[in-house]
């Protein structure tokens, strides 16, 4: 009998959850404040990306990992809208500042997609030398995540 009614108390739990995540989430779009809470979202992660880039070869390099391991479904989530809603540039600087960390980490496959989607959406944009940038940066580990994938398919 235990079994069954520690079911249902996760269950309850659960479902408790579930309905005050959606009861704020209702809530926050009528204040109409989702949009500046996920642009201030925005900013925090694509500047904890950037630091622990600069940090990734330093001796703090295992906290900074351990960090963006942490964030990493946040940091997913916001690149993921930045391309929805064609952040161009905030999805490139994420791709760009990340990409070490999903080579060190062994998500490769993920980094690939990423950059790939990243750069496809930044194709039309001509001429703007903050894209241009982050758009160079974004090649350059597109380029290593193919090399991984090339050496891994002549390892089979």
């Amino acid at each position: 009998m235990l079994c069954n009614s520690s079911a249902l108390w996760i269950s309850l739990v659960v479902g408790t959850a579930i309905a005050i995540h959606e009861y704020a989430l209702e809530r926050l779009k009528s204040s109409g404040s989702e949009e500046v809470l996920w642009q201030k979202c925005t900013d925090y992660f694509v500047k904890l990306a950037e630091t622990a880039e600069a940090q990734q070869r330093s001796p703090q390099q295992a906290i900074w990992v351990a960090r963006l391991e942490k964030e990493h479904n946040n940091i997913r989530a916001v690149l993921h809208r930045a391309l929805a809603t064609s952040q161009i540039e905030t999805a490139l600087r994420l791709v760009a500042s990340m990409g070490w960390f999903w080579e060190l980490q062994g998500y490769l496959s993920e980094g690939r997609r990423w950059a790939e989607e990243a750069l496809l959406k930044s194709e039309p944009i001509i001429n703007d030398p903050i894209i241009d940038r982050w758009r160079a940066h974004t090649l350059n580990r597109a380029g290593i995540f193919a090399l991984h994938h090339d050496q891994s398919s002549k390892s089979k």
